[in-house]
């Protein structure tokens, strides 16, 4: 969640008791499930832009049903033109 990036992608395939992300990332995806914005269903995914307390200017949450609890999180530096 310290880390600068453009974009952050996490692919997770459990429901968020079995999560394990740092903060405020975690608090983000409980809430996702939490209102019903977001499900561990194949082709489900989540966007947030300008996330608060995070650096990245985009989230992106996607779905992998049936998966491992996080399969990955990567993050994109900015494009320099």
């Amino acid at each position: 969640a310290s880390a600068q990036a453009d974009a952050l992608l996490l692919i997770i395939g459990a429901e968020p008791k079995g999560l394990s992300l740092p903060e405020p990332l975690q608090q983000l995806v409980k809430d996702a499930f939490a209102t019903g914005d977001f499900a561990v269903n194949a082709g489900r995914a989540l966007y947030l832009h300008q996330p608060a307390g995070l650096r990245a200017q985009r989230v992106v949450v996607a779905a992998c049903a049936g998966a491992a609890t996080i399969i990955a999180i990567a993050s994109v530096a900015p494009i320099s033109s």
